[in-house]
């Protein structure tokens, strides 16, 4: 619908126009007409304002509603209205009602003033007062107007569905004015800000300046669903009794999904006495006949409006969310014409007025069935939710005194209706000091049912007969099948039943100190709020400007330093989209901490523009000085373009920033932090991938500082922040790089960096704008970068095997590089990698079939210069020495340690007796895949601080069963058992500990720990291992392009759950290391449709 701005149409009437507006609220009447009500009373019509309630709600101002009306009459005031233009009613807030006395008075006010035009609040508005004012209103005038007048439904402060648009350019300033007479409002639900903002809007719809929205119709009392966004559900509720009615309609109350009516058939010998908040329904009372089940629904069906109808008997119950998951599921669902929920039979214990819950008898909670309503009824009316239409053509049978609910399920069935059921349990079916059989017994419902099933019966024509025989048949094949099921499940429970006791214990004793943790918590909240109102204090008392207190903490935090380092934000422009651009210009002068200066080169761009918004920023007198500039008149690429703006800075770090990319505004105040804990060379932080609209996308979460990670694939790409010393050293970017040279550069600094001169903040303080033409959207977006990708991959890697060579040429054999065609980054292996001697060490014990299959991956792998030595923990010999004849090539020899099993001592005894460069641990029960799977584990051993390499573990019948291992101050030790969002744990990567199961070691690192930790004889030996090597400064990879299988635990035999002695000697050992997991990597992919970012351009 095209909307217009208004020409006061009533302005040509001969009468002077009658304007009434109904307000739930003081200041409901400005934010929604205020413009329109300041144009009536300058061309003095008659005007008209009701304040349906008197007071707010949760306000601790003395006389508020006092105030709140001299609030009122100051504001009408400004728009030419005068305090006599108001009446207020005396209804509470948050409790307007929907029935009773106000019905009559919204009726006596408008025949008494008999308006042109009745102003109410959106159908559509979120506030549940503003809707039960304008529902109540409707309802109160439906079939009492005698002329047609012009209905307008305003919107407040939130956008509504509108038709038409005033114009209110002329007054807006009046407005304004009113809106801010309102200052006890201003700081809770609106500001001034918001209004205009909504004004502004309406006004461009419109083509005028300000306009305001509405929703317009000529009316004449018809009645209307103007409601037609939220469809209105009929609740039919039979009733005798007023002590139960009372009790059904507060379960209807208490509905979360408001847009209900309730239609009372009454039937008892008095007419009903409810209390007075039972006016909050929008409820309507019919006289009904005692002992007419069928007619009494009926007679409350055709006097219902709703577009979907429920059931409920005095006696029964509902859950809150009932009709809204009943109507969600038909509303979703177009072509299914009967919902219904489970349902609970509950005997109560009825003495006089007092009911007391007894226990639950049984559960109505079956999926629909076709058929099955042909033979009994198994749902029950009060958990039923029925299209009206269904109505148009059925009824309940009035002719029968019980089980009318049942003949209309079944009719309905063979007439090809459709039902659903919605899997939860919201009914509640009451029997008081009876079962429900022997209620129904008592009440002589069951000598209906032969007379039920004749009917149903009669009902049936031959292509429902030979429906019935197919179903039958499927019942009896079901039924089998169920049995069976049972039966296994039986089997599987009583199995589960005996594990699960075992860590009932634990899992209480966790519980507890989840209890403690949370207490806890919640005290440092309250303490953390109390600190906020004392900061506020002591932030005037020290002139500290802020809006906020999270910038009043910045403030005190950056007073409080002792060190103000001064960061340069170096950034090469070349032509970015004009808004993104902007945005980041906006991000960097928003920064909360002030020392920095931006360091900007334009590198040719085409466009004007581009150097006008840097002057523009320049200009700027809050920032300008901070700004330093400098145009090319020829392209240079981004490299040059960064180096020269890094010598136009004078901080200790320069900062890296592209031209359309956005920086949080704690940003460079984190880093100052950080920088005042310790001189750091290099940092980085979480970040962002952003679209063009600045919404985030996903989430980086990035390891510690991880310096063979980068070997693979740039995690770190943004925020990176470089001590200027550093950034000469190395010489900045280098051009030949382009492309690429973010991940150069920080390639190049993996080999002069130590772990101590890097910090990496867990926070995403950076936004990674993506686009059409931006790696951070999809990776062929600049095909050119591939190239740069492998030169640079290529020369790396070869200069690192040249390095540990201790050769001045090029390793002989070529490196094969390709993309990672499971995750991020790239795959880097080398053919000629087989100089390394390699011990295979396997303890074994009765497990030949595994063993053997683990042998035969050995035997076929192309890897030449090994050795395998079983570690035979006293199982027959003989059996050993005939499996090993079959595999002699492979130069295998037999151990044999009867002791009891100790995994950390038989692995120790093999590598005591080898001479080898370096050790691969492996289960009997691990078979690896691939004939180069050796070759690669290798290949990483090339990185001379790696001392510990592990491989990606998969069970038989699929699924991860080791992708690495990760601390938990909790469990100690998880194994990662997913590959994560966006896969991007499918990467070659550094890792806190790896299996024992299949674990690589250098020897040197080996005897560097004397081995494994023998006291840990099943649990924990590999991860106290790794840990170990930690802190001796080796690092741990996990090879992702390395997969076996894993018959998990054949080796042990049954599976062995850490002791608790085993976990508290890990807490004693390593608890200051495993107090956070530091080199988890999470990328969170915010319902977006981007890929992933294989390396940064």
């Amino acid at each position: 619908m095209k909307l217009m701005a208004n020409k006061n149409h009533l302005l040509h009437e001969k009468r002077i126009p009658r304007i009434l507006l109904f307000s739930p609220h003081f200041d409901d009447e400005i934010t929604g007409a205020g413009g329109f009500l300041a144009l009536a009373a300058s061309n003095s019509w008659n005007i008209k304002i009701i304040y349906v309630t008197k007071k707010e709600q949760s306000y601790n101002i003395n006389d508020l509603t006092n105030r709140r009306l001299i609030e009122a009459q100051n504001a009408l005031s400004e728009l030419g209205l005068n305090k006599n233009a108001i009446d207020i009613w005396n209804y509470s807030y948050g409790s307007i009602p929907l029935s009773g006395q106000i019905l009559e008075e919204y009726k006596s006010i408008f025949n008494e003033f008999s308006p042109d035009i009745l102003l109410l609040p959106s159908p559509t508005d979120p506030n549940d007062d503003h809707r039960n004012v304008t529902r109540g209103c409707i309802k109160a005038l439906e079939g009492n107007i005698e002329k047609e007048i012009e209905l307008r439904f305003y919107e407040c402060i939130v956008p509504s569905q509108i038709n038409y648009v005033e114009n209110i350019s002329e007054v807006f300033h009046k407005k304004q004015k009113a809106v801010l007479c309102h200052q006890s409002q201003l700081g809770r639900s609106y500001h001034a800000r918001t209004i205009e903002s909504l004004a502004a809007l309406r006004g461009s719809c419109a083509g005028c300046s300000y306009g305001e929205g509405y929703l317009l119709f000529p009316w004449s009392g018809s009645q209307e669903n103007f409601f037609e966004q939220r469809p209105l559900v009929s609740v039919i509720l039979r009733s005798s009794r007023s002590f139960f009615l009372k009790r059904a309609l507060s379960t209807v109350l208490d509905q979360t999904y408001d847009q209900v009516e309730v239609i009372v058939v009454w039937f008892g010998e008095e007419s009903p006495v409810l209390p007075s908040e039972m006016n909050l329904l929008d409820l309507k009372i019919i006289n009904g006949q005692n002992g007419y089940r069928g007619k009494n629904l009926n007679t409350g069906i055709k006097n219902s409006r709703g577009d979907y109808i429920s059931f409920l008997d005095e006696d029964d119950l509902w859950e809150p969310d009932h009709i809204e998951q009943l109507m969600s599921t038909l509303h979703a669902e177009r072509n299914k014409d009967i919902a219904y929920s489970g349902c609970r039979v509950v005997q109560y214990r009825l003495k006089g007025d007092k009911l007391n819950r007894s226990h639950e008898e049984s559960c109505f909670e079956e999926h629909y069935k076709p058929g099955r309503l042909l033979l009994e009824n198994y749902i029950p009316l009060n958990s039923l939710m029925i299209r009206s239409q269904v109505f148009r053509t059925h009824y309940f049978a009035e002719d029968i005194d019980s089980y009318e609910d049942w003949l209309f399920l079944a009719e309905a069935e063979l007439s090809g209706f459709n039902f659903i059921f919605t899997e939860s349990v919201t009914a509640e079916y009451c029997t008081f000091n009876d079962t429900l059989a022997s209620l129904h017994e008592k009440k002589g419902y069951t000598k209906n049912t032969s007379e039920i099933q004749k009917r149903i019966l009669s009902m049936m024509k031959p292509e429902n007969l030979a429906f019935l025989k197919d179903l039958f048949s499927s019942y009896n094949e079901e039924n089998s099948c169920r049995q069976e099921n049972l039966n296994n499940k039986l089997t599987e429970s009583n199995r589960a039943l005996n594990e699960k006791n075992s860590e009932i214990a634990e899992h209480k004793n966790l519980l507890k100190r989840a209890e403690q943790d949370k207490l806890q918590l919640s005290k440092s909240m309250a303490d953390f709020e109390r600190m906020k109102i004392r900061l506020s204090d002591i932030a005037q008392k020290t002139a500290i400007v802020a809006e906020s207190p999270d910038e009043i903490i910045s403030g005190l935090v950056i007073k409080a330093m002792g060190l103000h380092p001064k960061f340069s934000i170096i950034m090469a422009v070349h032509n970015p989209p004009l808004e993104a651009f902007h945005s980041a210009l906006t991000s960097i002068k928003n920064q909360v901490y002030p020392n920095w200066e931006l360091c900007i080169v334009d590198d040719a761009s085409s466009s004007t523009k581009i150097s006008d918004t840097i002057h523009t920023f320049c200009a700027d007198t809050q920032t300008g000085k901070q700004v330093y500039f400098k145009r090319l008149n020829t392209h240079s690429g981004i490299s040059q373009a960064f180096n020269l703006a890094a010598t136009m800075g004078s901080g200790e770090y320069y900062v890296l920033m592209d031209h359309d990319d956005w920086l949080h505004p704690e940003a460079l105040l984190e880093a100052a932090l950080a920088r005042n804990q310790k001189p750091y060379k290099f940092l980085y932080t979480d970040s962002q991938t952003i679209d063009l609209k600045g919404t985030p996308r996903i989430n980086h979460h990035k390891p510690d500082w991880s310096p063979e990670t980068l070997y693979y694939w740039n995690y770190i790409n943004h925020l990176a922040v470089i001590d200027r010393k550093l950034w000469e050293t190395i010489g900045g970017f280098r051009p030949e790089m382009d492309g690429t040279q973010d991940w150069d550069l920080y390639l190049r600094l993996t080999s002069i960096l130590e772990d101590n001169d890097v910090v990496h903040i867990k926070r995403p303080l950076y936004g990674w704008r993506s686009s059409q033409n931006s790696l951070a959207y999809r990776v062929d977006a600049k095909p050119w970068v591939k190239e740069k990708w492998f030169q640079l991959l290529n020369k790396f890697h070869s200069d690192l095997i040249c390095k540990k060579n201790a050769a001045n040429e090029r390793q002989k054999s070529p490196l094969n590089i390709e993309f990672n065609p499971k995750g991020p980054g790239f795959l880097v292996s080398s053919n000629g990698n087989r100089d390394t001697s390699l011990n295979i060490i396997i303890p074994t014990k009765d497990n030949l079939t595994c063993l053997e299959k683990c042998l035969n991956a050995l035997d076929e792998d192309s890897y030449l210069n090994k050795t395998i030595t079983l570690v035979n923990n006293g199982s027959l010999h003989e059996d050993l020495q005939e499996l090993c004849k079959k595999y002699c090539s492979n130069n295998i020899s037999i151990i044999n340690d009867n002791r009891p099993f100790n995994w950390s001592s038989l692995n120790n005894l093999a590598a005591a007796r080898s001479d080898a460069d370096a050790y691969l641990f492996m289960n009997d029960d691990v078979v690896l895949s691939g004939n180069d799977s050796i070759e690669k584990m290798t290949y990483y051993l090339n990185f001379k601080e790696i001392g510990i390499v592990g491989a990606f573990l998969i069970f038989p019948e699929g699924g991860i069963q080791h992708n690495g291992i990760c601390l938990s101050p909790e469990w100690i030790a998880d194994e990662i058992r997913q590959t994560g969002g966006l896969n991007v744990m499918s990467a070659p990567r550094n890792v806190s500990a790896v299996t024992g199961a299949c674990m690589l070691v250098r020897k040197k690192t080996f005897d560097d720990l004397n081995g494994f930790n023998e006291d840990l004889p099943e649990n924990y030996n590999d991860v106290d291992f790794c840990l170990s090597a930690r802190s001796k400064n080796w690092r741990i990879m996990m090879a992702s392009d390395v997969t076996a299988q894993h018959y998990h635990m054949s080796t042990r035999g049954k599976s062995s759950r850490p002791k608790a002695w085993e976990t508290a000697y890990m807490k004693k050992k390593w608890s200051h290391v495993i107090k956070e997991e530091r080199l988890f990597i999470r990328w969170e992919n915010l319902d977006s449709p981007l890929i992933y970012l294989n390396v940064d351009d």
